[in-house]
């Protein structure tokens, strides 16, 4: 986890708790329905290995690390006023951090591409009529295509995995966004993620067996809102 960005993300979370009165509320903001699209850097993510034992007879590390990686995001929504009511389909894709993964001798590789299909919702806390800090979150599902391997030796051996699966995604978000129009709000964001209930098979050596790794990333996001 990276303390500086954790703490960053829900900077405008403090500020609106600190410094929103009533009389900042706005009576007549605009709702109906608008477009969002959104795009942005996976920060800090990785894959951890769950079960009883997961470790027991491969060499994959628990944790492994991801490079920074690409997140994005199209949907449509719905303003009531205060709160917002999202639909989204969201890409992501990050490769493994090959320099840590191979510490101790090994070659390391893999990457995870994830298509993700949810629905999300915001509150929006009105500091003035331009500037509106956010906070939310959503859930949906994940098809996750992920591939990974550690070895070593000549020839090489060591456990890999590799497959598509369908996994639950939750996130929170946090951020603020600026009137550029009146119909039109650019954003600036973050976002914890997190898919679980994932099963990729794979092998121990000559070993068949199935790995469950839980995908976690912080990311940074710039977005658009377009009122219609």
């Amino acid at each position: 986890m990276v303390p500086a960005f954790r703490h960053c993300a829900f900077a405008a979370l403090a500020i609106a708790a600190a410094g929103i009165t009533p009389a900042a509320a706005q009576d007549d903001q605009s709702t109906g329905v608008y477009g969002v699209a959104r795009a942005g850097l996976s920060i800090d993510s990785n894959a951890r290995l769950q079960g009883k034992n997961p470790t027991a007879g491969t060499t994959l590390q628990r944790d492994t690390d991801y490079k920074r990686g690409f997140n994005g995001e199209l949907g449509i929504g719905y303003d009531t006023g205060p709160f917002r009511l999202e639909g989204t389909v969201g890409y992501t894709t990050a490769g493994v951090d090959k320099k840590q993964a191979a510490t101790g001798g090994f070659t390391a590789d893999g990457r995870t591409k994830a298509l993700t299909i949810g629905a999300a919702g915001y509150f929006d806390i009105p500091m003035s009529a331009h500037v509106v800090p956010y906070v939310g979150g959503g859930v949906g599902m994940s098809r996750v295509s992920s591939r990974m391997s550690r070895l070593s030796g000549s020839p090489a051996t060591g456990s890999r995995y590799s497959g598509k699966d369908w996994g639950f995604n939750w996130h929170l978000d946090a951020g603020v966004g600026i009137a550029a129009t009146q119909s039109t709000t650019v954003e600036l964001g973050a976002r914890y993620s997190r898919t679980s209930s994932l099963r990729f098979d794979g092998f121990n050596g000559t070993t068949k067996a199935q790995f469950r790794p839980r995908m976690s990333g912080w990311s940074a996001m710039l977005g658009i809102r377009q009122a219609f």
